[in-house]
Parts: C-alpha cells; structure tokens; sequence
C-alpha cells in the first residue's frame, strides 16, 4: 500500500459522515465520494474505534472493534467495499491500552486476526515512534507479506527494516512553530517509503503541509474531525490538494527514484525545487516559500535531444531556451505560498504529458 497511498483519510467509526445509526450502516460509499468531491479521493483511510471512548468499561480495543454494529462481518463488508472502490484500508491500533481487560493472545497477534477476519490492509499504531516492529511485521507478514505498518511517529530511518510508511508526526514542525525547510530522513533513506503528513491538524490552514508533501514527493493524512474538535480544510486546501494528487499518483514511480536530488538549483530565493528522474520521463517539483508571486521562475536543465517539457501544474508546453549545452525552462508564474511542476519526455511518452 505504502508507496502509492498519497491520500489517507481518517475515519472515526462513529463520525456520523461514516455510519449511521438510523440506517444502521457504514456510509462508506458516500464517505468515499465526499473525499473524492473534496480532496481528490482517498488512496486509504485509518478506521479509529476506539478513544476517546475507551475506558468507559473494561472493553479492549480488539473488543470494540469486534463489537462494533453488525460485529467483525459488518466490518468486513465494508472494507471489501472500500477495495471495490480501490480505497486501501487500515486498522487503528492503541499499544497504550494497557489498563482495559488482557486480550487472550500478545497484541501483534490479536492485530493480525482482525486484519485476517476483516481483508483490512495493514495496521497504524497509534503513537508508535522510531522503534522497529518486528513482532508486528512477523505476524502480518504471517497474513499476507507487505501488508501496511505504519506509526505516528518516524523522524529517524531505524524503523524501516519493519514498516513501510509513517504519518510523520513531526513533519513539518507538528503545526506549533514556523516550518522549517528540510528533507525527512525515512525519505532520504528509501524513496519508497511513504510519508503522510499530518503535522499541521490544528492550523486552520495546511498549505505549508502540502508544500513539504510536494516538494518530497510525500502523501497526507486528511483530518477534519480531531476528536470533537472541527477543523476543515479550506477552500485553497482542499483545490491544492486536487491539483497536486493527480501529478504525485500519474508519476508515482518517478517520486520513488533512488536518484532523487533534493534543492534542485532555481533562480528564485524563496523558490525549491526536487527533481526526481526517470529512463523516460522526468519530473521537477517546486513551491514557493515565500508571501509574494515569484514570476519567472526557472532552472538550468542539459540539453536532451528529442526532449520536451511541459508545465505540469498549468498544462502547458514549456519552450526552452538554449544556453551552451544547458537549457532553461521558466514558469512564468508561481502564486504565493503557491506550486508548480515541470515535465520532461521522450518521444514515446508525448501521450501521456496530459495528467
């Protein structure tokens, strides 16, 4: 799942926009075409049963799932239809949940049987930090081999020998302080290994968050409802974030190239660049940092015979421009706070420029 899950959904079970009592159904239909409408579509989404109810009684967490409306069947059936819709699904996991009733087998285990029982995709620990997993990955590979691990947590690369993608807690500051340019080291490490971005939950706006999934060739976790709390994405947002995707999913094996290069060299201060290339297509993408438009933004790219670039944000053909066995390609314009991204192919793959 991990590599090409740019989108991840939070769902709590009981949010009235996923189930609901009076029909006494998952909504997962409407649920999933509301993200569509909104975000671009979900490529997963977390399914949360537990806090901030938990504790009431000495119910565990594996007890509230499988007791959830219409019990683990229930469930079952609203995750095959989740995966008809080619939505991936993971379930919460809380290794804090230590003082409810002791589950008859070890954590790892019990997670293992409801990905089992409920074709689910993988398990998201809530929390979990740098640590590897090894009794975690060892019982899902048990399931299915590659199945999804993937903590809160994840500034450091020594979990990547158990899990295959993070939500980055820490990326790009947790939404408590100004961001911070940078490039996650997990990312660095292995390009395959997929980040989600959930650094900004309580900001009313995500847009620097968008900015640091772009220019990493990262996802996001889309979060409106933070326990009771309403925090929606903008307009701005949300129409970012439907213009970003398509670009990040069509070229989603460019964003794993192993000859990524970070702070690809621009004409503009306030402008960064990744360039991320491939036998035959390439791809540049860029944000603007900075309050005011940039205008006339380039780089130096070499010279590349039977080549040509587009303007992936705008859908435009760029015209480069020869300088001594270097080309310069400029986008004439990048709004505030804004994005853009170029394209080079090669003759065969002139049909597919339009994303």
């Amino acid at each position: 799942m991990g590599d090409r899950s740019f989108v991840q959904g939070f769902a709590f079970v009981y949010d009235t926009r996923f189930y609901s009592a009076q029909k006494g159904r998952y909504l997962i239909d409407s649920f999933l075409e509301k993200g569509q409408k909104d975000f671009g579509g979900f490529d997963s989404i977390i399914l949360w049963a537990t806090y901030p109810n938990i504790g009431i009684d000495d119910q565990n967490q594996f007890d509230m799932l499988s007791s959830l409306p219409g019990g683990l069947q229930a469930v079952r059936a609203m995750i095959d239809r989740a995966h008809q819709r080619r939505v991936k699904v993971i379930l919460a996991y809380n290794p804090w949940d230590t003082a409810t009733r002791k589950p008859e087998k070890s954590d790892s285990e019990m997670n293992a049987d409801l990905v089992r029982q409920t074709g689910a995709d993988g398990v998201y620990l809530d929390t979990g930090g740098d640590a590897p997993q090894d009794a975690m990955r060892a019982a899902l590979d048990g399931v299915r081999p590659g199945l999804a691990l993937e903590p809160e947590g994840g500034k450091s690369d020594m979990p990547l020998t158990t899990n295959n993608a993070t939500w980055g807690q820490y990326y790009p500051t947790a939404g408590y302080f100004d961001h911070q340019r940078g490039v996650p080291m997990t990312k660095w490490t292995e390009p395959r290994f997929m980040i989600h971005y959930d650094g900004e939950r309580w900001r009313h706006s995500r847009t620097t968050l968008l900015q640091h999934a772009f220019l990493n060739g990262a996802g996001v976790v889309v979060w409106d409802s933070i326990f009771a709390t309403w925090n929606p994405y903008s307009d701005r947002d949300k129409a970012i974030l439907r213009r970003m995707i398509p670009i990040e999913r069509e070229f989603g094996d460019l964003l794993n190239s192993n000859d990524w290069e970070p702070y690809y060299p621009t004409n503009r201060q306030q402008v960064d660049a990744s360039y991320w290339p491939g036998p035959t297509r390439s791809l540049w993408t860029l944000v603007n940092w900075g309050e005011e438009r940039q205008r006339h933004t380039s780089i130096l790219v070499p010279v590349a015979k039977g080549a040509r670039y587009f303007d992936a944000w705008n859908g435009r053909e760029l015209i480069p421009v020869r300088h001594s066995g270097w080309q310069e390609l400029t986008i004439d314009e990048i709004d505030s706070h804004g994005f853009a991204a170029i394209l080079q192919i090669q003759g065969s793959q002139i049909g597919r420029a339009h994303v």
